[in-house]
């Protein structure tokens, strides 16, 4: 285990901190990436020849895996959605699409947890460039007025709406 000094503490936290900073976006990443590379230096038990290349070390395969897991999500993501538009709206009518699809999300918990996910990729424009428009023309095998992804998550948004509106009307695309 390395000594830990109080000056230590705030050096090596300054610096790995504005090193995760300046490459993620959400604060609470910054702070969780920051303190598992400070514990592995920390805690490190054997000899090490230089503090410097050992916290960057760190630090750099810390934010790997980072990478890995936001574009792991992010994939999974696309698949759940790919999935879903392909079961419910390939070769299918729109109405009778959405009719099944809101019967499986009310019925069937796997269908409510991806819905979720799917919902809020949707919401949240999650998806990489030209992916929402593959998501509708090769999923849903639906053909757009104009193909592009603003046009797709036009598409996708009336689909967010339809399935999580409360009567039984359908808003036609």
């Amino acid at each position: 285990m390395q000594k830990i000094s109080e000056a230590d503490w705030n050096y090596w936290y300054d610096c790995v901190y504005a090193y995760f900073y300046r490459r993620v976006s959400n604060r609470i990443d910054v702070e969780d990436l920051t303190m598992e590379t400070l514990e592995t230096y920390f805690l490190y038990t054997q000899k090490i020849e230089s503090k410097e290349a050992f916290v960057w070390g760190v630090a750099k395969r810390k934010m790997l895996e980072y990478i890995r897991k936001k574009d792991k999500n992010k994939m999974e993501v696309f698949e759940l959605t790919w999935n879903f538009l392909r079961e419910f709206f390939n070769y299918e009518r729109y109405t009778n699409a959405i009719q099944k699809a809101r019967n499986a999300i009310e019925n069937k918990d796997n269908y409510q947890e991806n819905w979720q996910k799917i919902s809020t990729a949707i919401k949240e424009r999650k998806f990489q460039p030209e992916e929402p428009l593959n998501l509708v023309n090769q999923a849903a095998n639906q053909v757009l007025d104009e193909n592009s992804d603003n046009e797709a998550y036009f598409w996708l948004d009336k689909l967010v709406y339809n399935l999580e509106i409360l009567d039984d009307q359908i808003d036609e695309y």
